[in-house]
C-alpha cells in the first residue's frame, strides 16, 4: 500500500503488477513497458518479483530467487538502487526475499533459504537492510514455520513489524524480539501482509 492503492506483484510475469483502488473498487493491470523493464532489471535472473514495499515515492522489491533487490523511483520509473548479492552466497539452493517492509529508515526483509540441513534459525530470517548501501545491518531468526514453504508476509505498523508464516501472526520489535503471537486457525499459506 503506497497511501492510495494496494499493489500486487505477479509471479513470473516479466515485471507486470496489479493495482487495486479501494475507493473506486477498481483493478488495473500494468501495461507500461518502462515500468516492466525497471522491475525486470531488479528482479533478475527470472524477472520475477517477491516482496514489495514503499518508501514514499520509492518502490522496493526483491527477486524471487534471492539474487537481487533494489528500488525504483515511481515518478520517473528509473532504478535508483540495485543490489545483486545473495544473503548466503555459500548456499547452493534457492533463496528468497519473501516480503519487505519499510520502517521510515531501513528496509526489512523476510528471507528464506531452502537448505534443510541447516537449523531453521538460519533459513528463515528477518533482515534489517541499510537503504543506501544494501548492507544487511542485522539478522534475526523469524518465527519458524513449514521449512519447505518459502511464503512469508511482513509489514510495519509505525511501531513494530508484523510477520505471518503458516497460521502464526507475530509482532516483532525493531530489535528482532517477538513481543506477541496469534494463531489464526482459518488461514492456509498466507503469502502477504
Amino acid at each position: 500500500f503506497e497511501g492510495e492503492n494496494f499493489w500486487f506483484s505477479v509471479y513470473l510475469s516479466k515485471g507486470h503488477y496489479a493495482i487495486f483502488d479501494p475507493k473506486n473498487r477498481e483493478w488495473k493491470y500494468s501495461k507500461d513497458e518502462k515500468h516492466h523493464q525497471a522491475i525486470q532489471q531488479i528482479s533478475q535472473p527470472l524477472s520475477s518479483t517477491h516482496g514489495i514495499a514503499f518508501n514514499g515515492k520509492t518502490l522496493w522489491l526483491g527477486g524471487s530467487y534471492g539474487e537481487s533487490f533494489g528500488s525504483i523511483n515511481m515518478e520517473t520509473w528509473q532504478v535508483e538502487k540495485h543490489f545483486t548479492q545473495k544473503v548466503r552466497p555459500d548456499l547452493p539452493s534457492s533463496q528468497s526475499y519473501s516480503s519487505f517492509a519499510f520502517d521510515g529508515t531501513n528496509i526489512w526483509a523476510a528471507w528464506h533459504s531452502f537448505v534443510y540441513k541447516l537449523p531453521t534459525s538460519e533459513t528463515q530470517q528477518l533482515l534489517k537492510i541499510n537503504c543506501e548501501t544494501g548492507e544487511i545491518i542485522e539478522k534475526y531468526p523469524l518465527p519458524a514455520g513449514t521449512r519447505n514453504d518459502g511464503v512469508h508476509g511482513l509489514t510495519f505498523d509505525g511501531k513494530k513489524l508484523w510477520h505471518i508464516k503458516d497460521k502464526t501472526l507475530s509482532a516483532i520489535d525493531l530489535k528482532g524480539n517477538i513481543i506477541s503471537q496469534f494463531i489464526l486457525k482459518e488461514l492456509y499459506r498466507p503469502s502477504g501482509l
